[in-house]
């Protein structure tokens, strides 16, 4: 009688231990969705297509002239180890 029950508790177990695996499944898989649905949605608000064709004026700081623009520069190797000594 003992082998009997004994099994009763051993397949009741192993049910159990199914079940829970499925469950834990279930649970990572929500999770990942959520987590993928929250991910999309904060993404999605920060890239935005934005109006290119109105923008604001820019203000001119640059005071100086033509030939004093920071338009071409050029660093070599040279140049920085010089700086850094």
């Amino acid at each position: 009688m003992e082998k009997s029950g004994s099994k009763t508790v051993d397949d009741a177990y192993q049910r159990y231990k199914k079940l829970s695996n499925k469950a834990n499944i279930n649970v990572r898989l929500a999770k990942k969705e959520f987590e993928k649905k929250k991910c999309t949605e904060f993404f999605a608000s920060i890239f935005t297509i934005e109006n290119t064709e109105q923008f604001p004026p820019v203000r001119q700081y640059f005071q100086g002239h033509e030939n004093e623009k920071l338009n071409y520069f050029s660093i070599s190797s040279e140049m920085v180890k010089k700086k850094t000594g």
